[in-house]
């Protein structure tokens, strides 16, 4: 698919990020919040002071970041209204230590659903207090939404699947999100929670199709499936004989394209961008 970056610009909405904005409900009823995580994903990748600037601009309060050097993990926490987005940020592609959480992909247990991916366990692992006394903090505050992009959306994941134990969430936005879990861990946590989880793909992503099945890998079952095809139209069924053929059609559609297809397919402001364009 090609793809129309955008570029950044100075200011308290910096980068047009219309995420930040109020959102009325999506026509395919993707919830205003999600669509929010989704933006949230994006600025998760610039420097707090911007994500601060950005989040205050928008009329979001009381903004943490949180930043565990030991397995480079970054989150934000902030609160808009009655809700409290939890937003992990991606894989940054020079960073070293963010491909060797990727790479981790020994299975972990994880209670009770299955197994996950280690990697992304031991990042919320790392974080997961300073969640949990946030969350504390604004006890008053009900709505929990969690996200990311990337290895991010696999962070959000599992930080859900631990929430889900003991709590509740009010949904899980996976953009662009590789597979996390095994077959168990993808069909209980799946039918337990799959209502308020959205997992959002863009053609061809390469992401999404890693780790290959063949290692055990699955995607969380009975999720809202929201699927962008070549020419960007957004549909919620797919099957695998039509994704393949509109994968073809996008790297068709890129041949004469500077870039890979599958990388570029997976840039956050290009999937902030398809999710926010959907009609409101």
């Amino acid at each position: 698919m090609k793809n129309q970056h955008r570029q950044p610009v100075k200011g308290a909405k910096a980068f047009g990020l219309p995420g930040l904005e109020n959102l009325k409900k999506g026509e395919l009823s993707m919830k205003k919040e999600v669509k929010q995580s989704v933006t949230l994903s994006h600025l998760a990748y610039f420097m707090p002071e911007v994500i601060s600037e950005n989040l205050s601009g928008a009329g979001y309060k009381n903004f943490e970041w949180i930043n565990n050097e030991g397995t480079d993990t970054q989150v934000i926490l902030c609160t808009h209204k009655n809700n409290i987005f939890i937003v992990f940020r991606g894989t940054e592609f020079t960073n070293s230590n963010d491909w060797y959480t990727n790479l981790d992909c020994d299975f972990k247990p994880i209670s009770p659903w299955g197994y996950c991916h280690k990697g992304f366990y031991m990042d919320v692992f790392s974080v997961y207090p300073s969640i949990n006394k946030y969350i504390k903090q604004h006890s008053t505050i009900q709505k929990i939404h969690i996200g990311g992009h990337s290895q991010g959306a696999g962070d959000a994941s599992i930080l859900a699947m631990l929430f889900a134990k003991d709590r509740d969430f009010d949904s899980l936005a996976l953009v662009g999100c590789p597979r996390t879990t095994d077959h168990d861990a993808a069909e209980s946590f799946g039918k337990a929670c799959g209502s308020k989880i959205y997992r959002i793909v863009n053609n061809n992503d390469l992401v999404t199709r890693i780790p290959p099945r063949f290692m055990g890998y699955e995607h969380i079952k009975q999720a809202n499936l929201y699927y962008f095809k070549e020419n960007g139209k957004c549909v919620n069924k797919i099957s695998a004989w039509d994704a393949f053929k509109d994968r073809i059609n996008g790297r068709i559609e890129d041949l004469f394209e500077p870039g890979t297809d599958g990388i570029k397919d997976h840039d956050h402001g290009h999937y902030d961008q398809l999710v926010q364009d959907l009609s409101v």
